[in-house]
């Protein structure tokens, strides 16, 4: 006879994570949503690796949508990562395209 084995439920914390208006121009706006409570940090990676804007965004409490503003005006054009983390590494990233 079989056992039947009930594993637990992967929830993620990062819920939701996009990009308003991509491709963008002078600004670009990130948001998010989390399954749950987390401290949270946003990274933005130019296509080298360099790291060209980040922020610790502190702690976010669980299903409240929340976004941030990032002024690209002296940005180069070109592609981008938004790499999104949280304090128990999950993280989650987003493609963004930058036009003149």
């Amino acid at each position: 006879s079989g056992v039947a084995t009930t594993l637990p439920k992967n929830e993620n914390t990062i819920a939701n994570l996009s990009a308003i208006k991509n491709p963008f121009n002078d600004e670009v706006e990130l948001q998010y949503t989390l399954n749950s409570g987390a401290t949270i940090r946003i990274e933005i990676y130019d296509i080298l690796g360099k790291i060209v804007w980040s922020d610790g965004q502190g702690y976010h409490p669980p299903n409240e949508s929340s976004s941030v503003k990032i002024d690209t005006k002296n940005w180069s054009p070109g592609t981008y990562l938004a790499r999104f983390s949280t304090f128990s590494n999950e993280v989650k990233t987003v493609k963004l395209v930058h036009e003149k």
